[in-house]
């Protein structure tokens, strides 16, 4: 299992933070930011291999299963 997606929904405030960065902002000043969604996908093969098991309830819950 490996969390998906996290990068694409910090991008905006990441790159805020950054452009206030350059503008002369002490990154201590600015607030902290979590992402408004989280993405959660499962490698089923994978998991098997490391011998993880996946409970089937929580296959519904993820943006994709491979």
């Amino acid at each position: 299992m490996r969390p998906s997606g996290l990068r694409n929904a910090m991008r905006v405030p990441r790159e805020e933070f950054r452009f206030r960065i350059l503008k002369g902002a002490k990154p201590a000043d600015l607030p902290a930011q979590q992402p408004a969604r989280y993405n959660l996908a499962v490698t089923l093969k994978a998991a098997a291999t490391l011998g993880l098991a996946i409970r089937p309830s929580l296959l519904p819950r993820t943006d994709g299963a491979a």
